[in-house]
């Protein structure tokens, strides 16, 4: 089957190979057997890759902070470092207007608009943005992690590169998780220490 997003307002519709959309704040992203689905959040900077059986929504906080609630399933998940994504930026967006002038696309036009339109505004490119599962909040700035959400065995993160800061919805304590390390939280809430782990044996499922 193919993954699906169900909108805030209760209408749904099907992902099919190559098809591209916009996410808006409460719409729920759903993937089936041999489906994923690639997301981007923070205005492009973050890559948000969701794997078979696993289920997202995107939210946002009172504070402005993007927020991807993990139901259930896998997210392989990217941020680019601000100063990188924004000289990205300026060459992307440059290299539309070149295109535009000889071919009509819509998804390029808004893209362009909406970039012109920040910029008029003054607007910067440093929203926050955080994963939520059922039992901790992860905190992200520039780093690539790995979020498993599980019913019965509770959360797992591990971080290929950078590092991401958790904070357990049922304890005080904050984590800091770097890379090369992975923390497990248990269905109380409870973090466990950061763990030494060879990343180079995980299974790289997101790049299949």
């Amino acid at each position: 089957m193919c993954p699906y997003i169900q909108k805030k307002n209760g209408e749904h519709f099907t992902f099919e190979k190559n098809q591209k959309g916009f996410l808006e704040t409460g719409d729920e992203v759903s993937t089936y057997e041999n489906s994923s689905v690639e997301l981007q959040f923070l205005d492009g900077r973050g890559t948000m890759n969701v794997g078979q059986y696993s289920q997202v929504k995107m939210e946002e906080d009172d504070a402005g902070t993007q927020v991807m609630n993990m139901i259930q399933g896998k997210v392989n998940i990217s941020v680019e470092k601000l100063e990188n994504y924004q000289k990205m930026m300026e060459e992307k967006i440059k290299a539309y207007k070149e295109d535009l002038k000889t071919v009509k696309d819509e998804i390029k036009q808004k893209i362009v608009d909406e970039y012109e339109s920040m910029e008029e505004s003054g607007y910067k490119f440093a929203k926050k943005f955080e994963v939520q599962a059922s039992k901790v909040a992860v905190a992200v700035r520039g780093t690539q992690f790995l979020v498993y959400e599980d019913e019965k065995k509770g959360t797992e993160v591990v971080v290929l590169e950078g590092g991401v800061e958790l904070k357990s919805k049922n304890e005080t304590r904050t984590v800091v998780v770097n890379e090369g390390y992975r923390v497990a939280v248990a269905k109380d809430g409870k973090l466990s220490d950061p763990e030494k782990i060879d990343i180079s044996n995980l299974e790289r499922w997101w790049e299949k």
